[in-house]
């Protein structure tokens, strides 16, 4: 099971977006879970979620419910309801 930034770093990449070190999100090791089956079960447990975006006013955060569906993709599919 791949690290949670190096999934992020695969799907980034298959959209064509070009991320490197510089720009992943440090998580602390307290908070840390790398467990793919616990992260889905988190976002379901819990799925209200902050979706932030940015525009030309700037970033624009909205409180959104989000729901994982564990059998599409590779690590699941995100999806969110606006």
């Amino acid at each position: 099971d791949l690290p949670w930034s190096v999934r992020c770093v695969r799907s980034h990449t298959a959209l064509g977006l070009k991320i490197d070190k510089r720009h992943e999100m440090y998580r602390p090791p307290t908070f840390r879970e790398d467990s793919l089956e616990i992260q889905h079960q988190l976002i379901r447990e819990f799925p209200l979620g902050t979706l932030v975006t940015v525009g030309p006013s700037g970033l624009i955060a909205d409180s959104v419910p989000f729901v994982i569906s564990d059998s599409e993709g590779e690590y699941g599919t995100l999806r969110v309801h606006l």
